[in-house]
């Protein structure tokens, strides 16, 4: 009995063990979860915020004093739709005069309640609204009517144009999503889990009691504190009651996970396996030979799966899973296994597809420049056969298309090239569609010595060319035909002006061309093609200006922004 006595003690101190350990991983990879999704959400939030508050038609109604509701509600939801906004939210602008327009009908009490909310937010005070760049994220009570229990997440965002404020983006997530999250996390029915900030003040949780709750977020920011580390756990008093303690910083949001489990819930199993080995030393030899014979079938059979299992992954056979149904230790181990094992399996056949795809880019690309390849014979061909014919304009015509052809297939991964180049592609350019409209072109190029390396994105110059020839000069013969290209540095970086002395265009119609432009839509595609391509390219430091008056000519004039070290780079 003596030996049965020890073993009693150590199956209570190993499992105690186990289920310490097992606990501890099942709440890191939930907690690992529930901050992958979190950052997902303040991810998306974040693009979000900041692509509506940064959006020109926005700022433009901002600006209008006379702008009404439902313009307002409109643009809110249209702005919502544009930059793919996946996550139920409550969308609303506090115009800088104190006007509040939401994508929801709100009533007075519930504007007036949600300034209020606003104004109370921790950063307010601090808040510099000419500041563009900063987001602020929040919990605070609902603003409707009748208000939803807990907290909801209030995410806000200035709204500047042009260095002035013209009021706060405030999105409002539903408390529910959160919640749904934290429920997910909790190990027990009995667990308690919620998020506090870096001050131990309670954001959200999953139990409503907020007193209690308040209180366990400040103690547990002290015990925090005085650890000095990421994570942790011990066991703590807790409502007159030892829980255990397990913490989580999560870096990105600045926020704490914090989950308390009641210490008998946990340790049930291990209650049950003392009380059991109680008994089993009350009992006679024959209750204890059954007792080691049914925990052999609970341990030792399913090793011997376990085993039979890592022989057949040894081999390459992937496709066996392990069913138990048994100890929860062992439970958790198989599931575990199946789940590393459906892990392995689809990265191979993630390998193999990208292998796959690898192979068939290969082969795209080098059917692509065979293609390339044969229309330059080609056109040499045609060339020679124009020479032996002695048709100069037409030797010279297709000259020019196959320098054309040869700088729009040379290297066309390459995004940046330099301004030599471009000018280079232009006077060829120039001279084909002088073949093309039957007409001369003069052109002239003002080019500052220091300008010519600088690097701008490829074919910049050719749709505005093109826009100049076809809606400049072809069928206009008031006087000739002269095409303008000056490049100068400015304070911005380089200033490039395309202008051309073509029939031009009136006011009304400079203006239809701004939008079309502007919005991306119309005939001239090629050029709003460019505009979005530059300021994809060079940021928001980037500037466009369209200048036009009928019968006189067109200019397009772009200050392109240049990072240090960019032309010493070429």
């Amino acid at each position: 009995m003596v030996p049965l006595v020890f073993q009693s003690i150590w199956i209570s101190v190993v499992s105690s063990r186990t289920i310490d350990r097992l606990y501890e991983n099942s709440v890191s990879r939930q907690i690992e979860s529930l901050e992958t999704v979190l950052n997902l959400y303040m991810n998306q939030l974040e693009d979000f915020s900041r692509s509506m508050s940064a959006d020109d038609e926005l700022s433009r109604l901002l600006k209008d004093q006379n702008r009404t509701n439902g313009e307002m509600v409109v643009a809110i939801n249209v702005l919502s739709e544009k930059y793919h906004l996946r996550i139920p939210l409550n969308v609303h602008i506090l115009a800088a005069e104190g006007k509040v327009y939401s994508n929801f009908p709100l009533n007075n009490r519930e504007e007036n309640r949600l300034m209020e909310t606003v104004k109370n937010f921790p950063w307010m005070e601090s808040n510099l609204q000419i500041d563009h760049m900063v987001f602020y994220q929040d919990f605070a009570l609902d603003y409707h009517e009748p208000p939803t229990e807990g907290k909801q997440l209030y995410v806000s965002k200035n709204i500047v144009s042009d260095g002035r404020y013209l009021g706060l983006l405030v999105l409002q997530m539903n408390h529910s999503l959160i919640e749904r999250l934290l429920l997910r996390a909790k190990a027990t029915k009995e667990t308690t889990v919620f998020l506090m900030n870096d001050k131990g003040r309670l954001l959200v949780a999953s139990d409503l009691n907020e007193t209690q709750l308040s209180q366990a977020s400040i103690n547990s920011q002290a015990l925090i504190r005085d650890k000095k580390a990421t994570n942790g756990a011990q066991r703590v008093r807790w409502k007159g009651e030892n829980y255990e303690f397990f913490y989580q910083v999560l870096p990105e949001l600045s926020w704490t996970f914090v989950e308390l489990t009641p210490s008998h819930v946990l340790y049930s199993d291990t209650n049950i396996i003392k009380r059991i080995t109680v008994i089993t030393l009350f009992y006679s030899l024959l209750i204890a030979t059954v007792f080691f014979f049914l925990l052999t079938r609970k341990i030792t059979v399913p090793l011997q799966r376990f085993s039979m299992l890592v022989r057949h992954m040894q081999t390459g056979h992937l496709t066996r899973r392990i069913k138990y149904k048994g100890l929860y230790e062992v439970e958790v181990l198989a599931t575990g296994i199946n789940a590393m094992l459906d892990r392995i399996q689809t990265q191979i056949e993630t390998i193999r597809e990208e292998e796959n795809n690898r192979r068939k880019l290969e082969v795209d690309r080098l059917q692509a420049q065979i293609s390339p390849h044969f229309v330059q014979n080609s056109l040499i061909s045609l060339r020679w056969l124009a020479e032996e014919q002695n048709d100069r304009p037409l030797v010279e015509a297709l000259i020019s298309l196959t320098q054309i052809l040869e700088y729009s297939f040379r290297q066309p991964d390459i995004i940046l090239g330099p301004l030599q180049d471009e000018l280079n592609y232009i006077r060829h350019y120039v001279q084909f569609q002088e073949a093309i409209i039957c007409k001369p072109i003069q052109l002239i190029l003002q080019i500052e010595e220091a300008c010519r390396h600088i690097p701008i994105p490829k074919m910049t110059l050719q749709p505005l060319v093109e826009n100049a020839i076809f809606h400049g000069f072809k069928g206009w013969d008031k006087r000739e035909s002269v095409l303008t290209i000056t490049a100068e540095r400015s304070e911005r970086g380089l200033r490039l002006v395309i202008s051309d002395n073509g029939r031009g265009m009136t006011a009304d119609e400079t203006d239809a061309l701004r939008r079309e432009i502007a919005q991306t839509v119309g005939k001239r595609i090629g050029l709003a093609n460019v505009v979005q391509r530059l300021k994809l390219n060079m940021g928001l430091e980037f500037r466009f200006n369209l200048v036009s008056e009928a019968d006189v000519g067109t200019a397009f004039e772009f200050d392109i922004p240049i990072q240090v070290g960019e032309e010493a780079d070429l």
